[in-house]
């Protein structure tokens, strides 16, 4: 009969079928995607602001909340940054960065600090990143402690 169908065969996909495409799927992301990436100059300099920000911000809370000095600690060499008492992390390889400080937060050629203190103010300092896309500054205002991004 015409309606006699085996109901073992619906329409649908197998487990295995699905789990192919996903494969191929993953595959092809992976070849694009840094051809995407290198495609967009301003990526790692957006990154690397938004990074350096997070991070200012973190140090900044930090010292309110607990009552304390906590030091951002940026080195230039490594691309990396740090929070004491916090988080810390890289950045973009290919990012210029130049830390304008006290000499009191200066920690050799490449690497220096913003100090934030438990009234939310600061030592103060500007973070200067440039790349492919630009530069791009960041200051700190030292009596405040308030961080603020601009191109």
């Amino acid at each position: 009969m015409v309606g006699d169908r085996d109901p073992r065969s619906r329409g649908g996909f197998t487990l295995l079928e699905l789990l192919v495409v996903l494969a191929v799927l993953a595959l092809m992301a992976v070849i694009a995607l840094p051809r995407v990436g290198a495609g967009l100059p301003g990526a790692e300099l957006e990154s690397g602001a938004r990074r350096i920000t997070a991070g200012l911000n973190e140090a900044r809370a930090l010292a309110v909340a607990r009552n304390r000095t906590v030091r951002f600690t940026l080195n230039g060499t490594d691309k990396r940054y740090a929070v004491s008492g916090g988080a810390g992390g890289p950045l973009p390889d290919k990012l210029g960065i130049i830390l304008v400080t006290g000499t009191e937060d200066v920690e050799g050629a490449a690497q220096g600090s913003i100090r934030f203190f438990p009234d939310g103010s600061s030592t103060g300092g500007r973070i200067e990143l440039s790349g492919r896309a630009g530069k791009r500054s960041i200051e700190v205002d030292w009596l405040t402690g308030r961080i603020r991004s601009g191109g």
